[in-house]
């Protein structure tokens, strides 16, 4: 009987835990130097196919989107809407690399990027990696398919 009890309360749990609605949540933002970009791989997310990009003014282009604050919705909260990513970016610079995820929204001003950004738990060195979203305005789609062509 305790087993039986048992398992109808993880049950009950589990459903529970299943059926509540995320709230929204604050976008939060790469700490990166997109200036010090030196190559862009882009991959699409369907079929895997890579485009690596490491021609100066291609790389700026990029560079200056992601440093122009009209390209962001700094204002909105995320909604997370479970779809399946669009795209890949990986920037790479000599001494970091960022890659983000692009994923389509409701919304077709904007597409969500989510990326991981590690997070110190103390001084011993403990990390881990918490994944981040924001918005960014839906031209990058433009610029990203003008060069996977």
């Amino acid at each position: 009987m305790k087993n039986i009890n048992s398992i109808l309360f993880g049950l009950t749990l589990l459903i529970f835990n299943s059926c509540q609605v995320k709230k929204s949540e604050n976008q939060i933002y790469p700490e990166f130097t997109y200036e010090k970009i030196e190559e862009i791989t882009l991959t699409e997310y369907n079929t895997e196919l890579n485009t690596i990009l490491n021609d100066d003014s291609i790389i700026e282009l990029f560079s200056k989107y992601f440093n122009n604050s009209n390209n962001y919705f700094r204002n909105d909260l995320i909604e997370r809407i479970g779809v399946k990513p669009k795209y890949f970016i990986k920037f790479k610079t000599e001494k970091e690399n960022l890659e983000l995820t692009i994923y389509p929204t409701l919304n077709k001003n904007k597409v969500e990027i989510g990326f991981f950004r590690t997070l110190k738990l103390n001084e011993n060195k403990n990390v881990y990696r918490k994944y981040n979203r924001f918005y960014i305005n839906s031209k990058i789609l433009n610029l990203i398919e003008s060069e996977m062509k």
